[in-house]
């Protein structure tokens, strides 16, 4: 497994019974999964909290917010915590 996959696995085992998760249909031919553009990422960190986003069910932009959110708050807050979650004004643009 790569990197991202195994920090967004770990985001999303950490935050799986949270009310924010919701259902997602199965993809599909005619329901792809969104796209994540990792040539505009900052870091996997990034990456890995879109990801964990889509896999909890949110829309791709706000996965694409809530990944950027991952980022500042691993880089201000020392460290990748995946039981912490993105919530001071700073973590979002």
């Amino acid at each position: 497994m790569s990197l991202i996959g195994d920090l967004a696995d770990q985001i999303v085992a950490a935050h799986r019974n949270w009310d924010l998760c919701i259902g997602i249909p199965a993809f599909s031919l005619n329901t792809p999964p969104p796209q994540i553009d990792n040539e505009s990422a900052i870091d996997h960190y990034e990456l890995a909290g879109a990801l964990a986003a889509i896999e909890m069910g949110l829309i791709e932009s706000d996965a694409r917010t809530l990944g950027k959110a991952w980022s500042r708050m691993t880089l201000q807050d020392g460290g990748f915590n995946p039981f912490k979650w993105p919530n001071r004004p700073e973590h979002f643009d």
